[in-house]
């Protein structure tokens, strides 16, 4: 399973990251195994939260200003309708968009490849893609999405 979903529960919470930090630790040394990149996300969460605290406008502005480009250029809007209910005629983004869409989850590492098709291989600002998932995610959290679709996009500081 590549997706813990507890971040809902994170976001609203229901559960702090240290709780969290400290079972996973215990499950490494109890049964052995490899919690670093579950501990990893739990980082790169915290992380977001402080670019949030740093550039207050991040979900709305490229943090690398300059990276601004136009939005909702009218000649993608097929494309864009084509990403956002899973009919690009990529299997992987196309399924990644449809359980979005159905559950409202989606792991990690598919949100990247959903993220970079669309900001990367369609080269469409990344505020549409990080406007559609901020609606239909269950866990969708204001600074962890802006600085993953700038990520992705490339407008971040560590792109």
């Amino acid at each position: 399973k590549e997706s813990s979903t507890l971040s809902p529960y994170l976001y609203w919470g229901l559960l702090s990251p240290r709780v969290v930090y400290t079972a996973a630790k215990s499950a490494a040394v109890e049964w052995g195994i490899d919690v670093e990149p579950f501990l990893q996300r739990l980082l790169t969460r915290d992380m977001a939260y402080l670019h949030l605290r740093i550039f207050p406008d991040m979900a709305r502005k490229s943090i690398k200003a300059s990276d601004e480009t136009p939005t909702g250029e009218p000649s993608k809007e097929v494309l864009v309708n084509a990403w956002k209910t899973g009919r690009t005629g990529y299997p992987l983004v196309d399924a990644g968009l449809v359980e979005l869409r159905t559950t409202g989850f989606m792991s990690p590492p598919l949100r990247e490849v959903t993220a970079s098709f669309l900001t990367r291989f369609c080269r469409v600002d990344w505020r549409v893609g990080f406007r559609h998932f901020q609606e239909h995610l269950v866990d969708a959290d204001e600074a962890i999405g802006a600085l993953a679709w700038q990520t992705a996009a490339g407008t971040a500081l560590v792109a």
